[in-house]
């Protein structure tokens, strides 16, 4: 049995992965411009997302995150911007894997987080 901080800490764990994940194939630019780290995302739900970075960022701390779609070899969606908190980080060879929280989405991004599910999904009538 674990301490109260760590069941506490499994169970937001396991209520954030209750959503859908989806893989994906998408390029994620993490900072302000400028300062930005890049990379790609390995999958994406209406909780968070998994990426690969180029270089690590600092674990708690919150960034703007843009997250574009690739559909072809020079084609992009429009990015996605949102805030979210680096929950987890770890060097993978050349590479850092980071899991992002999204932090409260307006109801703009949240309508646009979902187009994007939608369409990794394959389900373009669900809203």
């Amino acid at each position: 049995m674990g301490s109260p901080a760590y069941s506490a800490r499994m169970d937001a764990q396991d209520a954030a992965r209750r959503a859908p994940r989806f893989a994906t194939d998408a390029t994620i630019a993490v900072g302000d411009e400028g300062n930005q780290v890049r990379g790609r995302c390995v999958n994406l739900s209406k909780g968070g997302l998994c990426s690969e970075l180029e270089a690590a960022v600092e674990s708690g701390q919150t960034y703007r995150v843009q997250v574009s779609l690739v559909f072809d070899e020079d084609v992009e969606s429009e990015p996605l911007t949102l805030n979210a908190r680096a929950v987890w980080s770890t060097q993978i060879g050349e590479t850092w894997q980071i899991g992002f929280q999204f932090l409260a989405l307006d109801p703009s991004q949240s309508s646009f987080l979902q187009m994007f599910l939608r369409f990794l999904g394959g389900d373009s009538k669900r809203s």
